[in-house]
């Protein structure tokens, strides 16, 4: 039987708007704007000796019996500064600008002050560092800014994440993603040394920030301590310094956290850590029941991929991966939606041998068990035929996951450098799915196996200041095998001469190998031009089979050859790639050519060799307007490979109710296209605004015929020529000293226009578009309340020949901390959606949650969790496809309160 669903209906009275909860919360906010407003201000112009203003002084008042910073600010390019909210009272006020001699005076504050200075220049000074403020809340030094934690923290922090939300121009995304000003960092690194490179995840979310002593923000990164000095690098990559008592001890928390009702939810955790000089050890375990992932995403260190990296090897293709598609995609995150029981494992550790070598060994297990259902409705358009499908779906899933990494640096002179790096993988995932389909129910039994291999070896000799020559080798070796049944066959309307079939069964495998080398030149010129030589070769063989068939009578049959597969696929790329960057005046000129040669195989029931030969060149160019302001440019042309399951000859099952075949080849998809981006400030600036455009024209692309049933969709890959691509993206930030808030402009709009089928019809036209547009304000008060209040819209539109469709989806969000004194802290946190409409009240949500914390002493805080207070049991979302409309409703976790206590040890 099918499930009605039931209009949703919020526990608590007047929550399914924003308007009461929203309404009082702006009254807050402007009060409190207009008591920071009322306070006195001291402002006046900084000069030199020649009567000259002085831009980027540093204006700083103190307390005059502590030195601690109260607060500081730089002067303008007409040397003016303002201080607002001051409180009344007496005060130190520091004046230093680089290249003068500071000047310190006291001051009284009654009212607003007005106080202009003149600074004298220094005879002879060596500039080795710029301080932002006497207590040193902020650094810039070279190519470091660094922050002091103890600055930024205000006593909710639980983790690295936790702190490094906090901090000017860092932004840590929902899946945990961390960029700075716009740009994903590299890694995390603590005393200098890297865990877990770009899985810093697991670091993130699970170390404490008690120890952290200095956020250190790398700019011009290079990750090949050789390569510095002589590489264009725009990398970033953030480095935690320690108290010095952290530096030899162990330290860690143990969290422990139970629902007071219901009583089924927990979250325990412990780490430990020690960041010796010639020893670091990080270890965790953990075990929750409240959806909580402590993991996050380590497919960068199974499958670790760097960009641009001189002597790194990157694998662009992979094993299929069957049936680990999420199926949870909520704006908030699958937190709320997944029932679970996950329990975590880990040690690694870090040893300097040696002063020539060091030795980082990593080992994690995951054990994984989850649950989650949801109810579909889905709205089928295509023209003459039209019909609406209801989806009932419940899934309970293991998952086990083995993962053990080895890297060894040898230094073997102070200009020759030998890395080894090697990983092995093993996971399963055991699936078991209990489906409605039109009231008709249906259960799905699947395992999946992985099994993997990855080794890297990279030589880096400095042959003088000026050249390096890298040389490297990887090898990669993956197998997937998944086994799935059904209980209901859904294909009748293919097998007429089949009769009374109740199963269905698919075994299905997939393997890669790849053995890629590299050689590669990198040569500095007297005028700091940089020449870039290398050639690699990257041979890539890829298997892969599968076959579905029933049961009938304890017999086995199978079905005809047009579903099965099992073909090879063998791949040789040889490149020449060479890469000149020039400087002139303020232009920046890179032009890059590579050439490939590129034999293949592919091996089904014939032989298909191909050879092809071609160039792909890329032109990037950057213009410094000004001081502040920088335009990058670039043309390219580009290829990419088919996947494995694009190369597909017959059919392949995705699921019991789907069927996907390729274009029984290997080939490659042909794009060019241009960018330009300009950058005005930087991300600590107080205006920074980051503007981005770009067109994409796909010579040949790939694209569906749909063949869609109500019991089964079978879709046939097809290569077309002339896809359109268009994206624009603005981040625009500007902090309004006023009320010390920082506010924030997103907007983003993307277009594609390109051609699919229906049911071996003519082909048809479709555009499709989606766009963003957010606001965001953030205070950064030193007062007893803060806030974070924004809204996001996000619309999408879909038009083909026969159709137009559109949805508007909206979120908005209130984020208040009270700090009632010095040890008890208040978080309240309001999230809205709205479905299909602005302000949709037939389809909206509220989800209040808050955070009751005090520290009880320096090792041990208690804290009160409220989560999901207005008790949303149900959450409906509306997406949108060129052929269909989905509205899909997930289950969440129910209202609870839980208690937490956390020990320092």
């Amino acid at each position: 039987m099918g499930i009605k669903v039931k209009k949703h209906i919020i526990l608590f009275n007047g929550q399914n708007t924003l308007s009461v909860f929203y309404y009082k919360a702006f009254f807050i906010l402007l009060l409190c704007s207009v008591l920071n407003l009322n306070a006195q201000s001291i402002s006046g112009t900084i000069y030199n000796d020649n009567k000259e203003t002085v831009s980027r002084a540093i204006v700083t008042l103190l307390n005059p019996e502590t030195d601690e910073t109260v607060d500081y600010v730089l002067t303008n390019d007409k040397g003016f500064y303002i201080l607002n909210n001051v409180k009344t009272g007496s005060y130190k006020l520091s004046v230093n600008a680089i290249g003068y001699n500071k000047i310190e005076s006291d001051i009284t504050i009654t009212g607003n002050v007005k106080n202009n200075y003149n600074l004298k220049q220094e005879k002879e000074q060596k500039i080795e560092e710029v301080i932002l403020t006497a207590t040193k809340p902020i650094k810039i030094k070279s190519d470091t800014i660094e922050m002091n934690a103890k600055s930024f923290m205000n006593g909710t922090e639980k983790n690295v994440e936790d702190l490094l939300k906090k901090l000017p121009g860092v932004t840590v995304e929902s899946d945990g993603k961390i960029t700075v000003g716009g740009k994903e960092i590299e890694k995390i690194m603590v005393e200098n040394d890297d865990f877990f490179e770009k899985g810093y995840t697991l670091l993130t979310k699970n170390m404490s920030v008690k120890p952290i002593d200095k956020v250190q923000i790398l700019q011009n990164y290079s990750n090949n301590k050789l390569l510095k000095g002589v590489e264009n690098s725009e990398k970033v990559a953030i480095n935690l310094t320690l108290e010095e008592g952290a530096k030899r001890d162990w330290f860690g928390n143990a969290d422990l956290s139970s629902a007071i009702f219901p009583e089924s939810y927990y979250l325990e955790k412990i780490t430990l850590t020690k960041f010796g000089k010639n020893a670091k050890y990080f270890l965790l375990g953990s075990t929750n029941t409240i959806g909580v992932d402590n993991l996050g995403d380590i497919n960068h260190l199974i499958r670790p991929t760097m960009q641009d990296e001189p002597g790194f090897i990157n694998v662009d293709t992979e094993a299929h991966k069957f049936g680990v598609e999420n199926f949870i995609y909520l704006p908030f995150g699958s937190e709320k939606a997944k029932f679970n029981n996950d329990k975590l494992i880990s040690a690694n550790a870090i040893f300097n041998l040696n002063k020539k070598m060091k030795l980082k060994i990593m080992s994690l297990g995951s054990f994984e068990k989850s649950n989650f259902s949801k109810f579909s409705t889905i709205d089928y358009n295509l023209g003459d035929k039209q019909f609406t499908n209801t989806e009932d779906f419940y899934r309970n899933s293991k998952k086990t996951n083995y993962f053990n990494k080895l890297d060894f640096e040898y230094d073997i002179s102070k200009k020759m450098v030998l890395k080894y790096s090697g990983n092995i993988n093993y996971w399963k995932n055991n699936k078991n799915e209990n489906q409605t389909l039109n009231s008709l129910p249906w259960n799905v039994d699947q395992r999946t196996d992985n099994h993997s291999i990855d080794s890297n070896v990279l030589l880096t000799n400095k042959i003088n200041d000026r050249l390096v020559w890298l040389n490297g080798i990887r090898f990669l070796h993956q197998k997937i095998s998944d086994n799935s049944y059904s209980d209901q066959f859904f294909f009748d309307g293919l097998f007429m001469d089949y009769v009374d079939i109740q199963n269905f069964k698919q075994a299905s495998n997939s393997k890669i190998q790849f053995l890629g080398v590299v050689s590669q030149l990198l040569y500095r010129t007297e005028n700091e031009n940089l020449w870039d030589f290398s050639f690699y070769n990257h041979n890539t063989r890829q298997n892969f089979s599968n076959i579905m068939g029933f049961e009938k009578n304890s017999i086995a049959y199978f079905l005809p050859d047009d579903y099965k597969n099992n073909f090879k696929n063998n791949n040789n790329d040889f490149a020449l790639s060479l890469k000149q960057t020039s400087s002139f005046g303020k232009f920046k000129i890179n032009p890059q050519l590579d050439i490939h040669y590129v034999s293949n195989k592919f091996e089904n029931e014939l032989t298909k060799r191909k050879e092809f030969f071609y160039l792909i060149p890329t032109l990037n160019v950057s213009w410094a307007v000004h001081d502040k302001g920088k335009i990058n440019s670039s043309l390219f042309l580009s290829r990419n490979s088919t996947s494995i399951i694009e190369m597909l000859p017959n059919n392949f099952s995705e699921n019991p109710r789907n069927l996907v075949r390729g274009i029984n080849n290997f080939d490659y998809l042909k794009n060019s296209g241009a960018s330009l981006k300009y950058i005005y400030g930087n991300w600590n600036d107080r205006v920074f605004i980051n503007l981005y455009g770009s067109y994409t024209n796909y010579q040949n692309y790939l694209t569906y015929n749909y063949k869609i049933n109500q019991e089964y969709t079978s879709s046939d890959l097809l290569l077309l020529k002339n896809r359109n691509d268009y994206l624009f993206s603005t981040d625009l930030n500007y902090y309004l000293k006023a009320i010390r808030s920082n506010f924030k402009i997103l907007y983003t709009i993307g277009t594609s226009q390109y051609k699919d089928q229906v049911d071996d019809s003519n082909f048809r036209n479709v555009f499709s578009s989606y766009s963003k547009i957010g606001f965001q304000l953030k205070s950064g008060w030193k007062k007893n309340i803060n806030y974070s209040i924004g809204t996001n819209l996000n619309i999408s539109k879909i038009t083909t020949d026969q159709q137009k469709t559109r949805i508007l989806n909206q979120q908005a969000f209130l984020e208040l901390l009270f700090v009632l004194n010095e040890k008890t802290k208040i978080e309240i946190k309001n999230n809205y959606y709205s479905f299909n409409g602005y302000f949709n009240k037939d389809n909206s949500y509220n989800f209040l949650d808050f955070k009751l914390n005090y520290q009880y002493d320096k090792n041990i805080s208690f804290s009160l969790i409220g989560n999901n207070l207005f008790n949303t049991k149900k959450f409906r979302e509306v997406a949108i496809t060129s052929y269909s409309t989905y509205t899909t409703e997930y289950s969440l976790f129910p209202r609870y309160i839980m208690l937490e206590v956390i020990f320092s040890l």
